[in-house]
């Protein structure tokens, strides 16, 4: 679907059904393009990462896949970024420069 010419995103789960399989189905069946996973999750991560080692700062990021985890934090899109329990971004992925603004702003909190 596309409104003014930009696409739409649409999260969802089906219970008790893989991603990937249903994703498969979408699109073999229904020719509904679908991509099963978190793809700007690994990406967020290893650009944190990169990020992180060029500043030469010892740190770990914990990939949360529980719904329930998740919505402690009040989330409700993804990639999401929290910083030492602070939300800090969700539902994108912010630029290298913002980062590491927030990064340095955290560790002379």
């Amino acid at each position: 679907m596309y409104v003014d010419g930009k696409g739409s995103l649409i999260t969802f789960n089906v219970k008790d059904l893989p991603c990937k399989l249903v994703a498969e189905v979408l699109n073999d069946k229904y020719g509904i393009g679908v991509r099963a996973g978190s793809y700007c999750v690994y990406e967020f991560s290893r650009k944190i990462m990169n990020i992180l080692s060029e500043l030469n700062i010892q740190g770990d990021i914990e990939h949360v896949r529980d719904i329930r985890e998740i919505g402690k934090y009040g989330v409700m899109g993804t990639p999401a970024l929290i910083i030492n329990g602070v939300v800090i971004a969700v539902g994108n992925v912010p630029p290298k420069t913002k980062l590491i603004e927030w990064i340095k702003e955290a560790l002379n909190g």
